[in-house]
């Protein structure tokens, strides 16, 4: 139906006992065939591109629990709106949304449906420079004082990656798109300078250890020691999508995954992982990783088995984002300054073994990179110490 001049699929208007009129989005018959739910959504906003952009939403979201099932592709309509390539995108068998790993389209759905959100009712024969570049201003600087540069960056990728799965698919119109993004540029934040030392990781344990949350002393120790990722301590949730459970942990269709178990411990006290994103296998001695060994060794044995993290408040690994919020909490007591985040713990590991004189190889090696550049990434040092030794060795050589 029509609503507020814009043509919106599957949207109904009911007229209430008191006669008034209220808006719902009906799901499409073969999703509710596939017995998805909701089937019916009471739609509480009232202008009318809010009212597509969510409409837009569920129906991407109905049209890939079908795929997901039956393999059906999005069919497209003569001039097709944003939301019909991202419905494709999301949707359709041969797209590579489906080929990436659980996170990474986790980050894609996010992002598609933000784009959704503010152009999902626009054509695609309608947008040109002077809309790619109003768009990415309008995610840039939203009123707020504050400069999204990173996710009016990241929007633009997202549109570039969906128009390049169009031009593969044939699709019309998605070739001009794409030569006009690829012709412009637009700022890119700038890189994260921000690294965890190790008096913030000592402040951080010492605070975690008094408020009773080992689990949080424990990840935050081992992420810093040994440059282990998040996910790769703390773990995630992955959708089952029908499989039985491998994990002793479910939390409705998702099980408990990829985080570090005792497992991965041998008696030795040496720490062996496959990383979950690169599959590397990276190896530490945990004896030379003074904070974490500590917490570790006064882990009673009998709780020496399953997830290392386990969430003291749910006796289970931590719900996905709990994990964060905890570590924030614990952080601002602890006098954590505010721009230093968890993720950051891997940095100043990189950061600190750098300064210490280790070789880029090693530095590369300790973090499971196969390419020495993603490695010069972490590492956020003013220089000084690089500086100091260049600065000796030419003094020496003076003194000779």
């Amino acid at each position: 139906m029509k609503y507020g001049g814009i043509e919106i699929p599957n949207l109904e208007q009911r007229k209430s006992v008191n006669g008034t009129i209220r808006l719902y989005w009906r799901a499409p018959r073969p999703a509710v065939e596939q017995r998805f739910e909701p089937s019916l959504v009471r739609i509480e906003e009232t202008d009318p591109k809010e009212v597509a952009a969510l409409c837009a939403r569920l129906h991407a979201e109905a049209l890939e629990w079908i795929a997901a099932r039956v393999g059906v592709s999005v069919q497209f309509k003569k001039d097709p709106t944003w939301a019909d390539l991202t419905r494709a995108y999301m949707s359709n068998d041969d797209s590579p949304y489906h080929s990436v790993k659980y996170n990474t389209r986790k980050t894609y759905k996010f992002d598609l449906d933000a784009l959704d959100g503010l152009i999902g009712h626009v054509k695609m024969n309608a947008m040109n420079l002077a809309f790619f570049k109003k768009l990415y201003s309008g995610i840039r600087h939203r009123g707020d004082g504050l400069d999204h540069v990173t996710q009016a960056h990241r929007s633009i990728s997202m549109m570039r990656r969906v128009l390049s799965y169009g031009i593969a698919s044939e699709i019309k119109g998605c070739s001009r798109l794409a030569e006009i993004l690829h012709n412009t540029r637009f700022e890119q934040p700038t890189r994260r300078d921000v690294a965890m030392t190790r008096e913030h990781v000592e402040a951080f344990v010492a605070k975690a250890v008094e408020l009773n949350r080992p689990s949080l002393a424990i990840s935050t120790a081992l992420q810093f020691e040994t440059s282990l990722r998040q996910r790769d301590t703390v773990g995630e949730w992955v959708p089952l999508d029908g499989k039985s459970p491998t994990s002793n942990f479910v939390i409705g269709r998702a099980e408990w995954a990829n985080g570090l178990t005792w497992a991965n411990i041998d008696n030795q006290w040496r720490l062996s992982k496959r990383t979950t994103k690169t599959g590397r296998v990276v190896s530490h001695d945990l004896t030379l990783c003074p904070i974490a060994f500590k917490l570790l060794v006064n882990t009673p044995e009998n709780d020496r088995i399953g997830p290392v993290i386990i969430d003291e408040r749910a006796g289970r690994p931590y719900a996905a984002n709990a994990f964060q919020e905890q570590w924030r909490k614990v952080a601002n007591l602890a006098g954590i300054p505010k721009e230093v985040r968890n993720m950051d713990a891997r940095a100043g590991a990189a950061s600190e073994a750098d300064e210490a004189g280790a070789s880029l190889d090693d530095v590369r090696s300790m973090m499971g990179h196969s390419d020495a550049k993603t490695t010069l990434r972490y590492i956020r040092n003013s220089g000084l110490a690089q500086s100091r030794r260049a600065a000796t060795a030419r003094l020496n050589l003076k003194n000779k």
